[in-house]
């Protein structure tokens, strides 16, 4: 028997927090295109049932578009079994008031919800705060059957992201769980449960922003014989990378962009790429930030640049300074502005006064 285990689709995000108007639009596009081909993956390679493992839309109001493109891939797969358990981005949409749903679309509660199938039993509870500490004591599972456990929320040990409730690994030892699919942890991570069992966060199946970067994609889990594995499987469109790139010593835009040429050798051009440059720069280096972005846009799909460097200003040589440049650096220095602002505001008027635009 084969099972998908995805989550944290976030259909018909709106996605223009990270890109301009036009590719915020091909990109949603592209999340929801996605997901279609994981469920023709499904088709193609006989997948019993998918896992979907909440937070499958972005928000309660979806497009019309989505929903029918959603709602047509669950009835035109009626030997797949979509088992749906919402995350906190989608504890009420349109797929659990509708009147009329498919016969393979199931759905999970807030007390623990089983399905069976074979040898398999597929068990999950949908976490609200009141029931966050009763589901450990709840949950019984039969020894002899291959167990599947659903929950999205964060583990104690994982970054935070998003307000959703706690999962106590430690509370699911020795519950008889073979594999604890997860969602919520927009990154693929799998690790012992316990002796018996794994963990998994199937990540999400396309990034969505520079905090998503690296591979994307769904756990494919085979039962044979009561014995289960797994097994990560890409799916994105689109890989999303963030390169840092230590510019010291470089004084010009053009030295730099030779090292972010470096920095990002081997990536596809269909990726999207954020550099973010650190390091340590004189007054004088001359740096066009909007110069390496339009480097990056022309060989990828998408670039962004971020500076992080920090000016190196030893304000004696500037003391006696007869210039406007000497006159302006000293007057900011002794301003009252934090360090940072005055990093700021050093480096627009220094270019400002050499005749460059301003980013």
């Amino acid at each position: 028997m084969k099972i998908i285990h995805c989550g944290d689709l976030h259909l018909d995000s709106r996605m223009e927090s990270v890109l301009p108007k036009e590719k915020a639009k091909e990109r949603k596009n592209e999340i929801l295109m996605t997901f279609l081909k994981m469920v023709e993956y499904a088709r193609k390679n006989w997948v019993s049932v998918i896992i979907m493992a909440g937070d499958v839309f972005d928000t309660r109001t979806v497009s019309a578009k989505v929903r029918n493109a959603v709602l047509d891939a669950i009835k035109s797969n009626p030997g797949i079994t979509f088992l749906y358990l919402k995350g906190n981005h989608d504890s009420e949409n349109f797929m659990e008031e509708m009147q009329d749903k498919p016969d393979n679309l199931k759905f999970f509660g807030d007390n623990w919800t089983k399905y069976e199938f074979e040898d398999v039993v597929i068990t999950g509870v949908e976490l609200n705060g009141e029931n966050s500490e009763k589901i450990y004591d709840s949950l019984i599972l039969d020894t002899r059957r291959v167990n599947i456990a659903v929950l999205h929320g964060q583990e104690i040990n994982a970054p935070v992201k998003d307000k959703a409730e706690v999962i106590r690994l430690k509370e699911l030892k020795g519950k008889n769980i073979d594999y604890l699919a997860l969602g919520h942890v927009h990154s693929y991570k799998m690790g012992p449960l316990d002796s018996r069992g794994i963990y998994a966060y199937c990540g999400c199946l396309e990034g969505r922003g520079f905090d998503e970067c690296g591979e994307k994609g769904f756990v494919l889990i085979e039962v044979n014989s009561g014995r289960l594995s797994a097994e990560f499987v890409p799916a994105a469109y689109r890989t999303l990378y963030e390169k840092v790139v230590d510019v010291t010593g470089l004084d010009s835009t053009i030295q730099m962009l030779k090292k972010i040429e470096e920095a990002v050798e081997g990536i596809s051009e269909e990726s999207l790429v954020k550099v973010v440059l650190t390091g340590r720069i004189s007054i004088d280096t001359e740096m066009d930030i909007k110069y390496m972005e339009q480097f990056l846009r022309d060989r990828f799909y998408f670039g962004r640049v971020k500076n992080l460097t920090r000016l190196e200003i030893n304000i004696a040589e500037y003391q006696y300074d007869a210039t406007l440049k000497g006159e302006f650096i000293r007057l900011v220095m002794a301003s009252a502005l934090a360090d940072e602002e005055k990093q700021q505001v050093i480096m627009s008027g220094i270019k400002a006064l050499s005749g460059e635009e301003l980013d």
